[in-house]
C-alpha cells in the first residue's frame, strides 16, 4: 500500500536522530561532500555503508538517494540508542522502515544466520554471496564493488577503500556494515538493492569484508532488500530530508577512488 506525500511527509518529520557526534561538529576538517555526475558510475560511502551508482541514476537524485540513507541509519541508530533490550535485527528492520517512511517500496526483503569456521577468506565468501544474491543478474554483472571483492585476495588494513567507514561499523559487540546498488534512468523507477551484514567473530575482527580473525569461527547475520520508489516522490521529499540530514552529511558521505 503506497501513502500519500502527506503522509510521508509527516512521517520524515517525526523521526528521531541521534545526538550530533564530536566528528560531525568538527566537519569543516573532514572532507568535502561527493560531487554526483551524471551518466558515469560512481562509489560513495554514507556513514556504515558503500554505496554504487549506476550511470544511469540522474545525478540530482543521486544525493537525494544518498541523504535517504544516511536518514535511515541515523534514525535505526537513534531507535536502537533508545531501545538497548530489543533483538539484533531491530537495526536492520528499523533501517527498511525509515526507509519505506520516506516513500521506497519494499519488492523484497530476507535475512539468514550463517555460523562460518574457517578462516577469514570464508566470511568473505560468505558476503561476496549474499551481495551477489542481493543485486541479482544485472546488477551483479555492472557492479564495480562486486568486482573489486571478487579481485582482491590480500587487503591491508590502511586501504582507504575499506576503512573509511571503519569507525561508523563498529558497534558494541559485532561488526555492521551495508553494501547498496543504486539504478535508474529514463524510463527506470530508482532502485535500491542493498545487503546488510553483522559479523560476530570469536575474536575481534580487524579489518572490514577480509577479515583476519586470531579465532577459527564467525556468526554471519546477512539480510537484503530491493526497494523502488517513484522519481515524483523523491523529488518531492528531497528538501525535507535534507533538513533532516544537512548538518551530518559532511563527515558521513565521502567519494571513494576503486
Amino acid at each position: 500500500m503506497t501513502q500519500s506525500l502527506d503522509q510521508i511527509r509527516a512521517e520524515i518529520s517525526a523521526l528521531e536522530l541521534p545526538a550530533e557526534t564530536q566528528i560531525e561538529a568538527a566537519a569543516a576538517e573532514l572532507p568535502a561532500v561527493p560531487d554526483f555526475k551524471p551518466g558515469v558510475p560512481q562509489v560513495i560511502t554514507i556513514g556504515s555503508q558503500i554505496a554504487e551508482f549506476s550511470e544511469g541514476v540522474p545525478a540530482d537524485l543521486r544525493s537525494t538517494i544518498a541523504n535517504c540513507i544516511l536518514l535511515a541509519q541515523l534514525a535505526s541508530d537513534r531507535f536502537v540508542e533508545t531501545h538497548p533490550n530489543l533483538d539484533e535485527l531491530n537495526w536492520y528492520n528499523c533501517y527498511v522502515a525509515v526507509l519505506k517512511k520516506c516513500g521506497w517500496l519494499i519488492e523484497k526483503n530476507e535475512t539468514s544466520l550463517k555460523s562460518v569456521s574457517g578462516n577469514g577468506a570464508k566470511v568473505h565468501s560468505e558476503i561476496i554471496g549474499v551481495l551477489t544474491a542481493a543485486l541479482g543478474p544485472g546488477a551483479a554483472a555492472a557492479s564495480i564493488i562486486l568486482s573489486v571483492l571478487n579481485g582482491l585476495k590480500n587487503m591491508e588494513k590502511d586501504q582507504p577503500f575499506f576503512t573509511i567507514f571503519d569507525s561508523a561499523s563498529q558497534h558494541a559487540e559485532a561488526t555492521l556494515f551495508q553494501i547498496s546498488y543504486v539504478d535508474g534512468g529514463p524510463g527506470k523507477q530508482p532502485r535500491l538493492n542493498f545487503a546488510a551484514y553483522r559479523v560476530e567473530a570469536s575474536a575481534s575482527a580487524t579489518q572490514i569484508l577480509f577479515f583476519k580473525l586470531a579465532g577459527t569461527s564467525a556468526k554471519l547475520r546477512s539480510s537484503y532488500a530491493d526497494l523502488v520508489i517513484d522519481e515524483n516522490v523523491l523529488r518531492a521529499v528531497r528538501d525535507l530530508i535534507f533538513a533532516k540530514v544537512g548538518d551530518r552529511i559532511v563527515g558521513s558521505i565521502t567519494s571513494i577512488e576503486i
